[in-house]
C-alpha cells in the first residue's frame, strides 16, 4: 500500500493496483481462457470480457455505435489528457467535453471522468481565464406549488449524441408538487412543437396549469406561444 513520508497510508494506491491486477486478469483470460482462482473474480472477469477485445496485442473496449475504443494505462490517458486539453489543438474545454474529445481519438480508461475534471479544474490558464460572475450575492428563494400540476417547470436540454430519427433534444417539463416527468426526444424544438408536447402531455392528461415556468428561451417568449398560452 503506498503511503506519504509520515506513513500514512493511501488507499488510492491500493485502488490502483487491484484495477491493474483486474486488467491483468481480464488481458490473460481473453489471451488464454485462464481465470484466477477465486470465484468472485473469475465471475467479474467473465462479465467485464464481454465488453473488450484484444487486437494486435492491444486492449480495446466493444461499443455498439462507436468504433472500438483502445484501452490505455494510466500514464497514457495522462499523456493524452494534456494533449487534447491545451496541446496544440486543444482548446481548454471542460472535463465533460475532455472526455468526449478523448473517446472521439478512439482512447478509453476506467477513471476518464474524474481525471478530466481533475485535468481541468488544475490547470493554471483555465482557472486565471475562467469568467468571473460580478452579479450582486441575492437569497435563494425555493419555489413551490400549493397543489398537484398546478405548476410546471419547463425547459429544452440538449444537444445529446443523435439517436434514431435525428433526435438530439429533450423537452422536459416538471411538476414542482409531485416532481412528476414528462419528456419528448425531438430532432428541433420550435414553438409549435412545444404547443403540441404541452397539450399532448400535460393538458390533455393534467388539465389546464396555472403557471409554467421557463428560462425565457426564444421558444418560450415567441408570439404564437404567447397566444397559445392566453388562450
Amino acid at each position: 500500500m503506498a503511503s506519504h513520508p509520515g506513513g500514512t497510508p493511501v488507499r488510492g494506491g491500493l485502488r490502483c493496483r487491484r484495477r491493474r491486477n483486474l486488467d491483468d486478469h481480464l488481458v490473460r483470460y481473453l489471451e488464454t481462457d485462464a481465470l484466477p482462482e477465486n470465484r468472485n473474480e473469475a465471475r467479474k472477469i467473465k462479465k467485464q470480457a464481454v465488453r473488450y477485445c484484444i487486437s494486435q496485442e492491444k486492449l480495446y473496449q466493444r461499443s455498439f455505435s462507436r468504433p472500438y475504443q483502445r484501452c490505455v494505462t494510466p500514464r497514457e490517458a495522462a499523456r493524452i489528457l494534456v494533449e487534447v486539453h491545451d496541446g496544440d489543438c486543444g482548446s481548454h474545454s471542460s472535463g465533460r467535453s475532455l472526455v468526449l474529445r478523448a473517446r472521439r481519438a478512439g482512447y478509453y480508461w476506467p477513471t476518464m471522468a474524474a481525471d478530466a475534471d481533475r485535468q481541468a479544474k488544475h490547470c493554471n490558464k483555465c482557472q486565471r481565464q475562467a469568467p468571473v460572475s460580478k452579479l450582486p450575492p441575492e437569497n435563494r428563494k425555493s419555489i413551490s406549488s400549493l397543489w398537484p400540476f398546478r405548476k410546471w417547470g419547463m425547459d429544452i436540454v440538449g444537444k445529446f449524441p443523435m439517436a434514431p430519427g435525428q433526435k438530439v433534444f429533450l423537452l422536459v417539463v416538471t411538476d414542482y408538487f409531485s416532481k412528476w416527468v414528462e419528456a419528448e426526444a425531438l430532432s428541433r424544438i420550435t414553438d409549435l412543437q412545444i404547443h403540441k408536447f404541452l397539450w399532448t402531455y400535460v393538458i390533455t392528461r393534467f388539465g389546464v396549469p396555472h403557471e409554467i415556468v421557463t428560462d425565457n428561451g426564444p421558444q418560450f417568449t415567441s408570439h404564437n406561444f404567447k397566444e397559445f398560452c392566453k388562450d
